[in-house]
């Protein structure tokens, strides 16, 4: 999932795809799908917490 979801911003953001140009696809998919996972998480936390 990490991978599928990190793929869909390093192809379809073209200055993310041009960042991660020199290193392989499959570990700069990985990198974008752990950094977009870990944002989605802080939101959802945060808004856990302005609920509270």
């Amino acid at each position: 999932m990490l991978l599928v979801g990190g793929g869909m911003f390093v192809h379809n953001i073209p200055q993310v795809h041009d960042f991660f140009h020199s290193i392989p696809s499959i570990v700069s998919e990985l990198i974008m799908g752990l950094v977009v996972g870990f944002i989605a998480y802080l939101l959802v936390e945060l808004v856990k917490k302005i609920r509270n």
